[in-house]
């Protein structure tokens, strides 16, 4: 009897013991096993929705685009977030009061109250990579911003396949002659992308991760969550701004590049996010380019 009891009081124990262990190590094992949510609201206190990741094919078909969107190819991302909009003046500035971020180098645009819910603009490159960072987040890879904007079934608009000028924000004159500027983020809803993405066609140019190079899809470009050529002396810009041929520069495969420390109106940016317990993109493995000096004949002044 004394043998029984004593077998029985172990158990309770024992029982006891993994209950508090469990109700220790719950929260972080769920939160680490959960599937992502669908949206999730950043440490800058911006919205970002969740891109499921996948295969789809980047870039243009022959006949179609310009030389460094070909070949069309295939490729496959890991799920990630996306900023729902561009950052904007009033989120940007929470950075620069955090002490984080320099403010853009001419303030006028930045300081304005009535454009606070506008996308910030001249920012450099470097100036969207810090922005990132200090939010916990970190610029889109140019093969994640063209999945987000155009989807699985390869829009080549981000609300379909037909040119519409009133679902995004451009200057509506084909001669390139515009005025209109920046619009508050928000503005087009009918011009979503697949993922509920807006103004990723028009408003402003957005900085990618990427070194741009011409011949990256036919030569260096990864399968699987590509990062771009591992040097260069252009980053890609992407979305089309303002300013512009909407027909042509708003196509989701459209690609334009700049050197990293120039910083206009038509310049902006959002942030990607990867989603816990996602690997992060593999480091380049690909062979470095060489840099070239010569790109200075291809960007405008």
């Amino acid at each position: 009897m004394r043998l029984q009891c004593r077998i029985l009081r172990n158990i309770a124990v024992s029982t006891g013991f993994l209950v508090w262990l469990l109700w220790l190590v719950w929260p972080a094992w769920s939160a680490a096993t959960a599937a992502p949510r669908a949206q999730i609201v950043g440490k800058d206190g911006a919205p970002m929705a969740l891109v499921p990741g996948g295969t789809f094919k980047m870039g243009s078909p022959e006949g179609t685009g310009e030389d460094d969107e070909r070949p069309l190819h295939e490729v496959v991302l890991s799920p990630y977030y996306m900023d729902v909009f561009e950052t904007t003046n009033r989120v940007y500035r929470r950075c620069v009061d955090a002490g984080a971020c320099a403010p853009p180098e001419i303030r006028m645009l930045f300081d304005d109250p009535r454009l606070a819910d506008h996308p910030v603009v001249i920012v450099d490159w470097e100036q969207a990579r810090k922005f990132c960072q200090w939010a916990g987040k970190r610029l889109p890879t140019e093969a994640e911003w063209e999945f987000a904007a155009r989807g699985p079934d390869g829009r080549i608009y981000p609300w379909g396949n037909e040119w519409d000028p009133s679902r995004a924000n451009w200057n509506g004159e084909d001669e390139g002659e515009g005025t209109a500027g920046t619009k508050p983020v928000g503005s087009y809803p009918s011009g979503v992308s697949p993922f509920g993405i807006h103004e990723m066609a028009g408003n402003v140019w957005e900085w990618c991760a990427d070194w741009h190079n011409a011949e990256s899809y036919a030569s260096y470009h990864d399968k699987t969550d590509p990062r771009g050529p591992r040097f260069g002396t252009v980053k890609v810009l992407r979305g089309g701004g303002w300013k512009g041929s909407g027909k042509e520069t708003l196509r989701t495969a459209n690609r334009f590049m700049d050197r990293p420390f120039e910083a206009y109106s038509l310049f902006g940016f959002r942030c990607a996010a990867t989603p816990p317990g996602v690997p992060p993109p593999d480091p380049k493995t690909l062979p470095a380019l060489p840099v070239r000096d010569d790109y200075y004949d291809d960007v405008p002044e």
